[in-house]
């Protein structure tokens, strides 16, 4: 087994490849690509990447703003409705009211009581 001294081996030239010798250290595999794509298709590429994802962006706010048209809606449509109702509960009040009844047709039929009698303990 030889020694090599550190100074020998960090500036050791690499030899030419002659024939089927390998070379130490070196990749024995290459790879080839078979699909390449230029500088104008790359930059067309990213502006289309680009422009999609502008595009679900505009879809997304576009989405909210409706949801948020369609809550305001219904906000207006419950206060409308919460004010009718207490509209309709002091008619209510009124048409339930004593004054009200003792005038009404049906109070003007009863007859009153003359015999009255209490029960006692």
């Amino acid at each position: 087994m030889t020694r090599y001294s550190s100074r020998e081996m960090s500036h050791s030239r690499a030899k030419p490849i002659s024939g089927n010798r390998v070379r130490r250290n070196s990749n024995t595999a290459v790879y080839q690509r078979g699909f390449q794509l230029g500088p104008i298709s790359n930059i067309l590429l990213v502006g289309l990447i680009i422009t999609i994802i502008g595009l679900m962006y505009l879809v997304q706010i576009t989405k909210t703003s409706v949801y948020g048209f369609e809550l305001g809606q219904l906000r207006d449509s419950q206060t409308e409705l919460a004010q009718r109702n207490e509209a309709l509960k002091v008619e209510a009040a009124r048409l339930q009211s004593l004054s009200r009844t003792e005038g009404s047709q049906v109070s003007d039929e009863l007859v009153p009581q003359t015999d009255v009698s209490y029960l006692s303990n």
